[in-house]
């Protein structure tokens, strides 16, 4: 249910061409990473959701080394 929320902020946020803060971006990924949506962050990376970004380099390898550590 919350997945969907976002998706939908996600997409307003893009129609209405409004800038995805970093700390936004931060929470978005968290959040989908510990829900295991592992195929959504995929597409938020793939069709350029995201904004390429240092912190999302950073959020990513952090996430990326905690799940590897489980």
């Amino acid at each position: 249910y919350v997945t969907t929320i976002l998706l939908e902020f996600l997409r307003s946020v893009l129609e209405n061409q409004i800038p995805l803060q970093p700390a936004q971006q931060t929470m978005l990924i968290k959040f989908v990473f510990k829900a295991k949506q592992y195929a959504m962050l995929h597409q938020l990376l793939q069709f350029y959701v995201l904004n390429d970004s240092l912190e999302l380099a950073r959020v990513l390898v952090s996430l990326g080394s905690k799940g590897a550590t489980k």
